[in-house]
C-alpha cells in the first residue's frame, strides 16, 4: 500500500514540475516584455 502511495505522489510531483517548466517556457516565449521587466 505504501509503495502505491509513494508512486502516486512521485508521479504527481513529476507532473507538477513538468507543467511548471512548460508554463514558464510558454510564459517567457509569450511575454518577452514582461520577463524583461522582471529581470530589471
Amino acid at each position: 500500500m505504501k509503495k502505491k502511495i509513494a508512486a502516486f505522489v512521485s508521479a504527481i510531483a513529476l507532473l507538477a514540475t513538468g507543467a511548471a517548466s512548460m508554463g514558464c517556457l510558454w510564459f517567457l516565449m509569450d511575454e518577452p516584455e514582461t520577463s524583461a521587466s522582471f529581470n530589471d
